[in-house]
């Protein structure tokens, strides 16, 4: 017989119901805030998830790739371990890490390496190019290709939806955040992960095969500690995501997605590590290093960027200065000889100048490079300079505009001068002004965007000096360069004898006028030979190259007549 209900028991089960369902739905409410609290930033991957996650029914897989940036390499680091995350229906369903050294072995195919990756590289263990140095170019989804190729040559069955590359010292920074991991045996914390991950790498008998084949084992082992701890640690959730948002804006954690939807949304972002192709009228630098055989020496190595553009001629001409300094000493495995490549990647059509036969060129992402190999030693210092001239199209309608590309895994100390000429008034944020000379200097964390006003001469040009170079020859100097048309027309230029000496009054005429960039000869004919005579000398009609007449106009300046540098 059917519950009657107007029972007591049916009343109570009738209002407990309700009551119920408001306590699970404000729990799921309160997880549901909590979550989104805790995605700050991050919450730009939640209208794209279903394409990411493979919901509702499909799958997706993701590598994972661990760089070590105290060997730096110019996507970010030497690739030392790689993982393949795999997602079905919207949820994560697999994660394994490996040693990247198990996709390629002796008997692999020689695959012949980007220049001078060989020449450093060569030796008995090498055997061509392959996975861990897939990251060569400066932009991350050229690398992120590379290494989907280089895996599906080892597993062609393995279809790759992404690749996502996380540098050694957001590991670090976890640590900060989570406190010591213990792997085995192992404890590591902050301070000691780098040393004592090296130590249990480095610590074996190398001439046991199964030694060799297994020493990035405990890898795997603290990564699987590390995951297993970030799990179990929601209270640390948004430490951590602010960790991942800082990573991703400094190229610490960089993004690759085959589906081009959640792509382009991540390269609007900026992280993707795209290089951005600029337009003809933006200049354009980015310095990028690859350390081949220098061990780990990058952890020891200071950097510091000077970027200069002289525009003060007919050309816009840059000038690069790479200083390296090794802080690191001889221990192998850690510190020992630097050997390296630098490189940089600077508008098209620049023109290099000199003939530096060990300076190579090239292109790349629709760039030009100049690079070169380099060698420090522990203790030592070492500057790499390049210099070449800038397309015209660089400065256009008194703009200057300027994209500084960060490389992953570097924080170096960047200079940029811009060098207009004489009387030119500049203008624009964050730059340091001094006269015609514009400074910007910052530690490099991010791509930088940097643009300048060019303010036309408006300031007549004066004269700096002027003497008696012999008894019929003037000279004269200005403050900046004259406009050549102008100078040499002889009849701007009238020279009368003041009397204030000698009461012999000189009949002077102007023969010829001998013209250069800052300065003048005028030859004369009718000065006689009066010690400390004062003469007057007028001048009218005189530019300066961008067209502004001298003040007043004409102009009279006074020469004393001493001769032989008296």
């Amino acid at each position: 017989m059917a519950d009657d209900i107007s029972s007591p028991m049916v009343k109570k089960r009738f209002w407990n119901t309700p009551k119920i369902l408001i306590v699970i739905a404000g729990a799921l409410l309160g997880l549901f805030i909590w979550f989104f609290f805790v995605l700050d930033s991050l919450r730009i991957f939640v209208p794209y998830y279903p394409w990411i996650a493979g919901f509702p029914f499909a799958s997706k897989q993701y590598l994972i790739v661990l760089q070590n940036d105290a060997e730096l390499r110019p996507g970010g680091g030497f690739t030392t371990a790689y993982g393949l995350l795999r997602m079905a229906h919207g949820f994560p369903v697999g994660f394994e890490i490996n040693d990247v050294f198990s996709l390629s072995t002796e008997n692999s195919p020689y695959i012949q390496p980007p220049y001078p990756m060989e020449d450093l590289l060569k030796g008995p263990f090498y055997h061509g190019w392959a996975f861990q140095d897939a990251n060569w170019y400066a932009d991350f989804p050229q690398n992120a290709k590379q290494m989907i190729w280089f895996y599906q040559k080892k597993f062609p069955d393995q279809h790759i939806d992404g690749v996502i590359a996380v540098n050694f010292r957001v590991v670090e920074e976890l640590l900060d955040i989570l406190g010591p991991v213990r792997a085995g045996e192992v404890e590591f914390d902050r301070h000691t992960l780098f040393s004592s991950l090296e130590h249990e790498v480095s610590n074996i008998d190398r001439h046991n095969i199964e030694d060799l084949k297994n020493r990035k084992e405990i890898l795997k082992d603290f990564y699987q500690a590390l995951l297993k701890k970030i799990i179990f640690s929601p209270i640390l959730y948004h430490q951590m995501t602010r960790l991942i948002v800082q990573s991703l804006n400094q190229k610490d954690i960089q993004l690759y997605f085959s589906d081009a939807l959640v792509h382009n949304a991540m390269e609007r972002r900026g992280w993707s590590a795209t290089i951005p192709l600029t337009a003809p009228d933006r200049d354009f630098l980015a310095v990028v290093e690859a350390n081949l055989a220098g061990m780990k020496s990058d952890r020891y190595i200071q950097r510091q960027v000077a970027y200069d553009v002289d525009y003060t001629g007919d050309k816009a001409t840059a000038h690069v200065t790479i200083a390296m300094t090794h802080r690191g000493d001889y221990n192998e495995p850690l510190s020992f000889t630097y050997k390296g490549f630098v490189r940089i990647l600077v508008p098209k059509n620049s023109v290099m100048v000199g003939n530096d036969p060990e300076i190579v060129q090239g292109e790349e992402s629709g760039y030009k490079f100049l690079g070169k190999k380099i060698q420090i030693e522990p203790g030592s210092s070492a500057i790499i300079e390049f210099t070449y001239v800038l397309p015209d199209s660089i400065v256009r309608d008194g703009q200057y505009r300027l994209t500084v590309l960060k490389q992953s895994g570097t924080n170096d100390q960047y200079t940029i001068s811009f060098h207009a000429p004489a009387d030119f008034v500049l203008d624009g944020k964050v730059w340091d002004f001094r006269d015609n000379l514009a400074m910007y200097t910052a530690s490099l964390d991010q791509d930088l965007d940097l643009a300048l006003r060019i303010n036309p001469d408006r300031i007549p040009p004066r004269v700096t000096f002027q003497i008696f170079k012999e008894l019929q020859v003037v000279e004269l100097h200005f403050n900046e360069d004259i406009d050549i048309k102008s100078c040499a027309v002889a009849d701007n230029y009238h020279l009368i004898d003041a009397d204030v000496k000698d009461p012999r009054t000189d009949q002077i005429r102007v023969v010829d006028v001998e013209c250069g960039d800052r300065g003048l000869t005028i030859h004369l004919a009718g000065v006689t030979e009066q010690p400390e005579e004062h003469y007057k000398l007028t001048l009218g009609n005189i530019r300066d190259k961008f067209g502004t007449t001298i003040s007043p106009n004409p102009r009279t300046v006074t020469i004393v007549q001493r001769l032989g540098g008296g």
